[in-house]
């Protein structure tokens, strides 16, 4: 029998170890007020959130989730059908977790009196949490996404028990898993108005709060003092201004920024309130980590579905990291059409001929690629973007191209690509109306 027992202990601790090396110990994640402060500790060490929100297939081809790591990230802030598959590939590339738990809005029709609904929506939480708790990966429980985001501006967001539902999660997170944080994330909308008081007396469990904030991200710390909040924040969104924040032409076209402004955009965010607010920001999740869908293919995105880099992925290399990339996107100036910017609100004929031109540099002095093209652009529908008719223009090969303007009357948008050969792009898009 000895022996055999051996073989058995033996075997157990090959298999231990095998786990362990797999999956790892789970992480111990708190948050200490000390004189100078609060700060997050991982395991006993500080740890500043440098994040960026991330949903796609881990492994994909464009923007595999190393790619956050190897610009220098340390962190993801992820949700939706693809969670247990990013936690476990963060845990195989070592990077943390803010876990999204998904909670239903009241503008999505959901009932907070119906304490069946609320119930079934509690244990689909505690689903998560204990699938989760205890993957070294895990970081920060987030419960719920801006649960009273489309209700502000018309005042129709009324039923406060969201809250209540709120702090039964983040309750029964303290309960079965003390060694990770909770908060949960509202939009700088429900923040102007004052939401925070709700959650303050109603959401005593929460250990701090997330805020998603694009163009007025200077004044989210004055917001939280302003309203008593006096624990810890992250912000969970940040990056360019969002398109219903800018200047829009006459008939209601947003004005997108070059790579390069947003690029310069987010270092200046990044440096306030970010890092000025060292007493109370915990760190930052930028979106987003891929090619948004939203308004257009640039907005938003770090990458191009086509893998390429965009300025806005060079820019939080640096700010993650102090280093610039050893090779940098092209810097791009903002588009003209017969030497007219996009504010001016540029109206054309059908069919008719014109100039359009940008600026390039590039640090490196590479061979640079440019292709431009012409897409139907819409006012309506939110910041949907797909689908739209498109026309590329094949013998646009410079700086400065002659182009025809569509024959059918609405909004455009003409778009430049710069491709400098080692994987990086740089973009400028300018709305104009054939009228």
């Amino acid at each position: 029998m000895k022996p055999r027992i051996q073989i058995l202990l033996s075997l157990l601790s090959v298999l231990t170890a095998f786990a362990v090396a797999v999956g790892g110990e789970p992480s111990h994640v708190e948050i200490r007020r000390g004189p100078e402060g609060f700060q997050l500790l991982r395991d006993g060490e500080p740890f500043f959130v440098k994040g960026a929100v991330y949903w796609a297939p881990p492994e994909n081809r464009a923007y595999p989730l190393s790619t956050v790591a190897a610009h220098g990230g340390n962190s993801i802030r992820i949700g939706g059908n693809r969670l247990d598959a990013l936690v476990a590939a963060a845990e195989r590339l070592g990077l943390t977790v803010t876990i999204g738990i998904p909670m239903k809005k009241q503008r999505e029709g959901f009932d907070y009196d119906d304490e069946a609904a609320v119930r079934k929506q509690f244990e689909e939480a505690r689903a998560i949490v204990m699938r989760h708790k205890d993957s070294p990966a895990t970081l920060i429980w987030g419960v719920g996404n801006e649960l009273s985001h489309g209700n502000v501006a018309d005042n129709t967001f009324t039923n406060l028990k969201v809250w209540n539902a709120v702090n039964d999660i983040a309750k029964m997170i303290r309960e079965l898993d003390p060694h990770h944080p909770a908060m949960t994330v509202i939009g700088t909308a429900s923040l102007r108005r004052g939401d925070i008081k709700a959650i303050i007396g109603r959401c005593p469990d929460l250990d701090l709060i997330g805020i998603n904030s694009y163009r007025d991200i200077a004044e989210v710390p004055g917001w939280l003092a302003r309203d008593g909040w006096t624990k810890p924040y992250l912000i969970t969104e940040w990056g360019n201004d969002g398109s219903w924040q800018v200047k829009k032409t006459k008939w209601g076209a947003p004005i997108e920024a070059t790579t390069s402004e947003v690029a310069e955009l987010m270092i200046r965010r990044y440096r306030e309130p970010i890092l000025k607010d060292e007493a109370r920001c915990l760190g930052s999740y930028a979106f987003f980590w891929q090619q948004a869908p939203w308004r257009t293919p640039t907005w938003y995105s770090f990458y191009l579905d086509s893998g390429e880099r965009l300025e806005t992925a060079n820019a939080l290399q640096h700010i993650w990291t102090g280093q610039w990339p050893a090779n940098r996107a092209p810097q791009i100036s903002p588009m003209t059409i017969n030497g007219e910017r996009s504010s001016e609100s540029v109206e054309v004929s059908p069919d008719s001929i014109h100039e359009a031109a940008v600026t390039v540099k590039d640090a490196e002095g590479d061979a640079l690629a440019y292709s431009w093209e012409i897409v139907a652009d819409t006012t309506e529908g939110g910041d949907a973007y797909a689908g739209l008719a498109k026309t590329l223009l094949p013998d646009a090969s410079g700086a400065t191209i002659p182009f025809k303007a569509p024959a059918q009357p609405g909004p455009w948008r003409l778009f430049v690509y710069v491709r400098d050969g080692q994987g990086n792009v740089a973009s400028a898009n300018f709305p104009f109306l054939v009228k």
